[in-house]
């Protein structure tokens, strides 16, 4: 957002003037990325509440932004479409960028703009943020949410057609277990947590994940430290296993950042606090990004 918006670009270090909210200015860039040695970063296409009334206009300035940058870094990124051009990438020393839908809003109850949004490079779907729309309920979207539609529904066997991720992040619980039950392939919560109401996902939802051969990614966002990562990360990996947990920063905002997690360039502080509380080595290069590697070069 802040990329299409023009406030920064994303092959340009930003220097923050001081604390920020709800924008990752100062938080997420190519050099941060690259000094972090992040392999892999997901590029979220999510169209705010001010932009609903032309979601799909939104959706497409925000690729058309995003293949600027590719242009104008080929260098130093690419943009990846299957699990091969993140290995390419590590490689060659370049971050592979994957594009994603956070929110099916720009499809309008279209099926066909998936197709599209496939061709120019999307990869990974959440079918909802937190709100109601043509194909589930948001977490949020009621006091008594419902499921999957008749759309979603036909959205995730298209979606299996053509090889994406699905994401069930926001995702209502009702719509969680219709999409369990459709569910032809590994799936992933790119960025959940295990406690309370917000993109939480319980135990049962937890192991349902990883019976799929997905993976559910720990939330860093609103997390007060690094120590309160790792028990969730630790929490998902006694219930579903260690080869089914990940990490999804979900950086919004300086003044939402863990404490030693304040940015890109700190991702090894994670590494090594992991490491401190007793994962092996195997493990945490699983979740610190085989375990997504892994259902990404299985699904496309």
């Amino acid at each position: 957002m802040d990329v299409t918006d023009g406030h920064c670009r994303l092959g340009e270090r930003y220097q923050s003037s001081g604390v920020t909210t709800a924008c990752v200015r100062g938080q997420v860039d190519l050099p941060r990325l690259l000094e972090g040695g992040i392999t892999a970063q997901v590029l979220a296409i999510y169209v705010e509440e001010r932009y609903q009334d032309d979601p799909l206009r939104r959706a497409l300035d925000m690729i058309s932004a995003f293949f600027e940058e590719l242009e104008a870094n080929s260098e130093r990124m690419i943009l990846a479409e299957t699990g091969g051009d993140i290995v390419r990438a590590k490689r060659e020393g370049k971050v592979a960028m994957l594009l994603s839908l956070e929110g099916v809003e720009p499809l309008g109850g279209d099926l066909a703009l998936l197709r599209i949004f496939y061709e120019v490079g999307v990869r990974l779907v959440g079918l909802t943020w937190n709100w109601r729309n043509a194909a589930a309920d948001g977490w949020d979207a009621s006091s008594h949410p419902g499921g999957l539609t008749p759309f979603g529904k036909q959205l995730l066997e298209e979606m299996a057609r053509l090889g994406m991720v699905v994401d069930i992040a926001h995702l209502a619980k009702p719509g969680f277990w219709q999409l369990v039950e459709c569910a032809r392939g590994p799936i992933i919560g790119s960025h959940c947590v295990t406690w309370g109401e917000w993109h939480s996902l319980d135990d049962a939802q937890l192991l349902a994940v990883a019976r799929t051969g997905g993976v559910v990614c720990a939330i860093g966002v609103k997390q007060p430290d690094m120590q309160a990562i790792v028990t969730q990360i630790r929490h998902i990996a006694d219930v579903a296993g260690v080869d089914h947990v990940g990490f999804g920063a979900d950086y919004y905002g300086l003044d939402l950042a863990p404490r030693g997690l304040e940015d890109a360039t700190k991702y090894p502080n994670l590494t090594a606090a992991l490491l401190r509380s007793g994962f092996n080595e195997r493990e945490v290069a699983g979740i610190m990004g085989g375990n997504l590697l892994r259902v990404l070069e299985s699904v496309l």
